[in-house]
């Protein structure tokens, strides 16, 4: 079942309760009116009678007979019986029904609570004292009350009918309303099916930004501006890997077809084996850096975080980078070594942030003109700051944004190896443990690295 047709049946529903709620109370209301009212006339028209009876001196029954026969003020089906204090039965209108009300319980009760209401034979009674000039009657009255009866069966037919008309009225107006709340989704889903892998330009009505289908929209715009940076990145990404990844293999695959042109001598051999392993390291090389790569652009609940200290990562990627490298100076300064260890420490992938280190180490003593990098690591109460210098050739001022694209490297290292990837790896890195990395470079002079972690702990 579509939306509209269940948001028309659910406001129809409600309605309809609503309805039905409102119809009950109203019936029930006026049922008590109905009794209410009819009690008082029928206390009424027993206090008339005993009036005129209290008031005829002669006690001249037939008379008075006479007179409640040809009044129009009596009551459907109207019945009476006065008592005197004795419980005797002075004046009725109806001797069948008396040895019915002359019960000694009846009377007892009505001397006793002054007025009773109760039925006879589905006919409402009331019966009270009425205080008369020489003594006090026991008055019982009853009557049906047709018309009160006829009025509530009209109101309880003109109820239903108002119910019946309410659920198609409603259904009807709910389907009109529901069709005008969802035309804005509609005219989403007709927008979003016009957009295809290559239509990614096309994007949806924002309207005013003010309510939640326009937001949804404005959403959705952001979305596919991500998604088509996204698809240019892995386009770009994927060229550039491809070229790369060639670069090496078809060095190695020369190589080889040279050496096999003809017989080689040992010597020869050798020098051929040790180009292949240096193709071999770089591929290695660049291999282990598109797998971190993708590690790093993944979403950080996929991967496993936990404390690691800074300081730590830091000197084990020094270890690791000097093991390679024995030329390599790194020197490692303390600015402020904190109280609490804890202020050393982040939530993270401790691999990841050695690799980070490993690569900003490398590239301070690659591109330095001493093989020498130096790092300053301070803290504070709320993080972690390292700031990796060298002197070096520098970074072109009009590059330093770009060296953060994977396999972008700067106008001035032509005859540097390395992949370009390194950068990129780091930066990814650090913003994946909701770090921030910048770079301060001035040509032929030096680079610095600034690196900040937030102390989580």
């Amino acid at each position: 079942m579509d939306i509209r047709k269940q948001l028309t049946l659910k406001f129809s529903l409600i309605v309809v309760v609503l309805f039905v709620l409102f119809s009950i109370c109203v019936y029930y209301f006026s049922s008590l009116h109905r009794k209410s009212e009819f009690i008082t006339r029928l206390r009424n028209r027993g206090v008339t009678i005993s009036q005129r009876l209290d008031n005829i001196k002669d006690l001249n029954l037939a008379l008075i007979k006479q007179i409640d026969k040809n009044t129009k003020n009596a009551l459907f089906g109207e019945t009476f019986f006065i008592f005197n204090k004795d419980n005797q039965l002075i004046y009725t209108n109806d001797t069948l029904f008396a040895n019915k009300v002359s019960n000694l319980e009846v009377l007892n009760r009505i001397e006793k609570y002054k007025d009773q209401t109760f039925f006879i034979a589905n006919n409402e009674a009331i019966g009270f004292l009425y205080p008369g000039k020489t003594t006090h009657y026991k008055v019982i009255i009853f009557a049906y009350d047709q018309l009160g009866f006829d009025g509530l069966q009209s109101l309880k037919i003109i109820l239903l009918i108002g119910c019946m008309l309410s659920v198609a009225c409603s259904y009807l107006l709910g389907w009109i309303y529901a069709g005008n709340a969802l035309k804005p989704i509609d005219n989403i889903i007709r927008d979003v099916d016009k957009i295809t892998a290559t239509e990614l330009n096309l994007r949806l009505d924002e309207g005013k930004k003010q309510d939640e289908i326009e937001r949804l929209a404005m959403t959705f715009n952001q979305m596919l501006d991500r998604l088509v940076n996204a698809f240019k990145a892995q386009k770009g990404f994927i060229s550039n890997a491809s070229h790369e990844l060639r670069t090496p293999l078809t060095s190695m695959k020369g190589h080889i077809e040279v050496t096999l042109l003809k017989d080689r001598n040992s010597k020869e051999y050798s020098e051929m084996l040790r180009a292949l392993l240096s193709d071999i390291e770089n591929l290695s090389r660049i291999s282990n850096n598109l797998l971190s790569l993708a590690l790093a652009t993944t979403d950080a609940s996929a991967l496993k975080f936990k404390k690691v200290r800074i300081d730590d990562v830091l000197f084990a990627a020094r270890e690791e980078l000097l093991n390679i490298m024995q030329r390599y100076v790194i020197i490692v300064t303390v600015l402020s070594i904190p109280e609490n260890e804890n202020q050393l420490c982040v939530l993270g992938n401790e691999q990841l942030i050695k690799t980070a280190f490993f690569n900003l180490l490398e590239n301070g003593c690659k591109y330095s003109n001493n093989d020498t990098v130096e790092v300053f690591l301070s803290t504070t109460a709320y993080e972690i700051e390292l700031v990796f210098k060298n002197t070096g050739i520098g970074i072109p001022e009009s590059e330093i944004g770009q060296v953060f694209q994977p396999f972008y490297r700067a106008s001035n290292v032509e005859n540097k190896m390395g992949s370009g990837l390194g950068l990129a790896l780091t930066q990814k890195i650090i913003e994946l443990h909701k770090g921030g990395i910048e770079i301060h470079s001035v040509i032929n002079k030096e680079t610095s690295v600034h690196v900040l972690f937030p102390n989580d702990f």
